[in-house]
């Protein structure tokens, strides 16, 4: 498991990728293409990572951050 980034609450005067709760049942979600990266008050972060911000972990995942459970 990659190392956990810790960060600041979002600042949305930063630019920020859109954050999602993981779903408990299964669906579809549609992804952009190309689009993995995530940012987060302005910081690039590759697909895969993980960030903390006010204890609450974040992976970056089709450059959408989904919130761990």
């Amino acid at each position: 498991m990659p190392d956990k980034t810790q960060v600041a609450a979002m600042d949305t005067s930063l630019r920020n990728s859109p954050k999602m709760v993981a779903a408990a049942e299964e669906s579809t979600l549609v992804m952009e293409p190309g689009a993995n990266a995530c940012f987060w008050n302005g910081a690039e972060f590759a697909e895969g990572s993980l960030v903390e911000a006010e204890g609450v972990t974040y992976e970056c995942t089709f450059g959408r951050w989904v919130q761990n459970a």
